[in-house]
C-alpha cells in the first residue's frame, strides 16, 4: 500500500527462505528496478533540457544574420531586386521555421525546407563558389527526428570545407529510407579533415565547430533520442571533401 502510494523507498525484510520469502525478495528487486530506471529516465530528461537550451540558443547566430541582412543591402545597392526578394523570403522562413521554440522535434520535410532555405541564402551571399543538390525521398517526409539535425552539418560544410578551399564547391543531401531507418548523407567537395581530428570527431571527443551547435551536440541529441539505433560518422580525405552519414 505504500508503494501504491507512490513510494518507492520501501526495502521488506523475511527470515523467511519459502515461498514467500521468494516473493519478498523479488518485490524488492523490482522496487530497485524501477528507482534506477526512474533516475535514469530524470537524468536523461535533464540532458535533454540542458541540450535545448544551448541549440534554442545557437539556431539564429548573430553573425549569420548580420550577414544576410549585409547581403541583401548590397544587393538592393546593386540593384540586384529579384535576388534580394529571393533572399528576403528565404530569411523570413527560415525565421518562421527557428523561432518555434517549444519544440525539440519536426518532420523531415521541415527539415528539409530549412536546409534548403538556409542554402538558398548560402548561395546567393557565396554566388558561384557554392553550387548544391538535395535529395530527400518523399517517403520520408513523415517521419521525425531532433530539430537542427542537419543544419549545423551544412553549415560545418561549409565553412570548414567550401570556404576553406579554392575554387568552386558543391554539397550534396541525400536520404534513403531503408525502411526502419533513414540514412542521410552529407558531402562536400571542401578541404576535407586531416586524420587525427577525423578520429577525434568520430569518438565525438572534439567539437569541430567553433560556432553553432556542432557535431558533438547533434550526435548527442540524435543518441538521446534514438539510442544505441543512432549513428554519426564522418568520412573525409584533405583536398577531397568530407561525408557525413546520419542514421
Amino acid at each position: 500500500k505504500v508503494v501504491q502510494d507512490g513510494n518507492l523507498d520501501v526495502n521488506l525484510f523475511t527470515p523467511y527462505k519459502n515461498e514467500i520469502g521468494l516473493l519478498i525478495q523479488s518485490f524488492n528487486n523490482m522496487l530497485a528496478k524501477i528507482r534506477d530506471l526512474t533516475n535514469k529516465i530524470y537524468d536523461n530528461q535533464r540532458s535533454i533540457r540542458k541540450l535545448q537550451f544551448s541549440f534554442l540558443q545557437a539556431q539564429i547566430q548573430p553573425h549569420f544574420l548580420y550577414n544576410t541582412l549585409d547581403s541583401m543591402i548590397w544587393l538592393i545597392g546593386e540593384k540586384k531586386y529579384e535576388d534580394a526578394i529571393i533572399l528576403d523570403k528565404a530569411l523570413c522562413r527560415l525565421l518562421r521555421i527557428s523561432l518555434v521554440n517549444d519544440i525539440d522535434i519536426q518532420s523531415v520535410e521541415k527539415e528539409k525546407e530549412h536546409i534548403e532555405n538556409y542554402l538558398i541564402i548560402m548561395k546567393i551571399r557565396f554566388e558561384d563558389k557554392l553550387n548544391y543538390s538535395i535529395s530527400i525521398p518523399e517517403t520520408s517526409y513523415i517521419y521525425l527526428l531532433p530539430r537542427f539535425t542537419l543544419q549545423p552539418l551544412v553549415e560545418n560544410a561549409i565553412q570548414h570545407g567550401i570556404q576553406a578551399k579554392a575554387g568552386r564547391g558543391q554539397i550534396t543531401l541525400s536520404c534513403i529510407d531503408e525502411g526502419d531507418s533513414l540514412h542521410f548523407l552529407l558531402s562536400d567537395t571542401g578541404a576535407g579533415i586531416d586524420p587525427e581530428k577525423l578520429l577525434l570527431i568520430n569518438a565525438f571527443k572534439h567539437n569541430s565547430s567553433n560556432n553553432g551547435i556542432g557535431i558533438m551536440n547533434v550526435a548527442q541529441r540524435l543518441f538521446l533520442y534514438f539510442h544505441d539505433k543512432a549513428e554519426l560518422k564522418l568520412e573525409s580525405k584533405e583536398d577531397e571533401g568530407t561525408t557525413v552519414h546520419i542514421t
